[in-house]
């Protein structure tokens, strides 16, 4: 097998391993989710969190089960940032691993190709910034075919990082701050908290970018009246 053809394997492998740049054709997809807080009800929110169910996020079509994982991990990444929980930093931390790893395999992606058409100009300066060294352009299909494999390792490896990453995420998805899990109770509770701020009942068919409005208003005034409180008892 020739080294074009052995790139060409490798680079299947790295399109897999994370979020690829969409074709036209892809572009116009076969399923619709509530993958962003505008359109996502909180009553999904809740059960995607305290039952873990992804087909929740569903509103049509059969994503595959990544797809659904890279749903929620936008959604409760978006729904921290727009609540402002200080709490979930680890969370986001995680986040943003992930989406530095799949950067990389898009990087090594279309080195790979760029490789395998024989253009190496500037590909070996990204690979040496990445950590993968190539001292000289390889000089025969022999060696080629090494930086190949280790392009090919170097995905394997950011893969694994990204699934162990996932796991992480999905185990910090909206813990308190002692670490256990929300219920269907919690959920119910601080909405009628939030509601008795907002001064009107609000329900589990509100979106969940309202929802994030409300419960940052509400931690707002909480944290308001613990520094009133604080002052008086000095």
């Amino acid at each position: 097998m020739s080294f074009m053809s052995k790139t060409e394997k490798h680079i299947a492998t790295g399109v897999n391993a994370g979020q690829r740049p969409a074709s036209q054709g892809e572009q116009s997809k076969s399923y619709i989710l509530y993958d962003n807080c505008e359109k996502c009800p909180l009553r999904v929110y809740v059960d995607l969190i305290c039952n873990d169910n992804l087909k929740a996020l569903i509103i049509s079509g059969d994503p595959t089960e990544d797809e659904l994982e890279e749903a929620k991990l936008q959604l409760v990444a978006e729904f921290n940032e727009l609540c402002g929980d200080s709490r979930q930093s680890a969370y986001m931390n995680k986040y943003r691993e992930i989406m530095l790893y799949k950067s990389q395999i898009l990087g090594l992606t279309v080195c790979a190709r760029l490789l395998s058409k024989w253009e190496y100009e500037n590909v070996l300066e990204y690979l040496n910034q990445t950590g993968l060294t190539v001292k000289k352009v390889p000089d025969s299909e022999a060696e080629w075919i090494r930086l190949g494999r280790r392009i090919e390792s170097r995905i394997k490896m950011l893969r694994v990082k990204i699934k162990e990453a996932i796991k992480q995420c999905n185990n910090l998805a909206g813990r308190s701050e002692n670490g256990s899990k929300p219920t269907l109770k919690d959920f119910n509770d601080q909405l009628v908290q939030i509601s008795k701020n907002a001064g009107f009942r609000l329900t589990m068919d509100i979106t969940l970018l309202e929802y994030a409005g409300y419960l940052k208003d509400y931690n707002n005034t909480l944290n308001s009246l613990q520094k009133e409180y604080a002052k008086y008892r000095k």
